[in-house]
């Protein structure tokens, strides 16, 4: 995750102390994160500032920005448990996210074998096929 934020690390800087947990209620998980030096960390299970629950489905759709936070949350499919003020910070930062392909593969992969692999990605339609297998695992046929 840190790697995708890249340069967006900044974004993070109202959240520097807190700590964040994900919960996926159908799959019995959750994750602790601490935002520490503008990266998530892992955190411990003690204290959480915000808790964000769902199923692991919503929780992926949100994550792929596959479906508006917005929705995802005013339906009710995800909640957010706490500090009102870090779950705003939070939505902030889910809302400015966009994923690109080749920006993606080339923090994954390297400069050099970034954009490459999300060219090859795009020709030979994987990408679109993965985000249309997503889409269907997902429930949005």
């Amino acid at each position: 995750m840190n790697r995708l934020l890249g340069e967006r690390s900044a974004d993070l800087a109202p959240l520097e102390g807190r700590r964040l947990s994900i919960e996926g209620t159908d799959v019995g998980k959750r994750l602790h994160f601490l935002v520490a030096g503008g990266k998530l960390r892992r955190g411990s299970t003690a204290m959480t500032d915000l808790r964000i629950r769902g199923t692991l489905a919503d929780l992926l759709r949100l994550g792929l920005r596959l479906e508006d936070p917005d929705t995802l949350f005013f339906s009710r499919r995800l909640s957010l448990e706490g500090d009102t003020v870090t779950g705003l910070s939070v939505k902030n930062l889910l809302d400015g996210l966009d994923l690109d392909w080749a920006e993606a593969c080339q923090r994954l992969f390297g400069p050099l074998a970034g954009p490459a692999v999300a060219q090859g990605l795009h020709r030979t339609g994987v990408a679109a096929l993965l985000r249309d297998r997503l889409e269907r695992i997902l429930g949005r046929s």
